[in-house]
C-alpha cells in the first residue's frame, strides 16, 4: 500500500504576510469583499473611498495583532499594533527612508522602495 503524506512548502506559514497579500491583491481597504450582506455598509462610498488605485509603497495598518513590519512583494507593511492597551503603553513604529536622488524616478516608476526603508517598533 502507498501512503502520501501531503507537505505544500508553497503554502507560507507566515499569516500577518498572507493577510497583507490579500488586502493589497484585492486592492481594497476593507478586508473582506465582497462584504457581508448583514453588514451596515456603504458600497457606494467604498467604491469612492475605500479602493486603491494602485500598490503603495509603504501600508500602515493598525491593528490589535501582533505588530511586525514586513516587505510583502514590494510594499512595506507596518502594523504598529496599539497605541495604548487597557491601562498600559502600547507600541508605535518608527521609519526613516534612506533614498538616494538618484533612485527617485525609479521608485516612481513602480521600483520597491523596501531596500531603503530602515523601521523599528517600539514600546512605550
Amino acid at each position: 500500500m502507498l501512503q502520501l503524506s501531503i507537505y505544500s512548502a508553497a503554502i507560507s506559514s507566515d499569516r500577518m504576510g498572507r493577510i497583507t497579500r490579500h488586502l493589497l491583491s484585492q486592492r481594497s481597504f476593507y478586508p473582506l469583499y465582497p462584504p457581508d450582506e448583514s453588514l451596515p455598509l456603504d458600497t457606494e462610498k467604498l467604491a469612492d473611498h475605500g479602493q486603491m488605485d494602485y500598490t503603495p509603497h509603504i501600508l500602515i495598518v493598525p491593528s490589535d495583532l501582533r505588530h511586525f513590519i514586513k516587505d510583502v512583494d514590494g510594499t512595506v507593511v507596518i502594523n504598529p499594533e496599539r497605541l495604548t492597551k487597557g491601562h498600559s503603553g502600547g507600541t508605535y513604529a518608527r521609519i526613516q527612508i534612506d533614498l538616494p536622488p538618484e533612485f527617485q524616478d525609479e521608485i516612481k516608476n513602480g521600483s520597491p522602495i523596501a531596500d531603503y526603508v530602515i523601521g523599528e517598533i517600539l514600546k512605550i
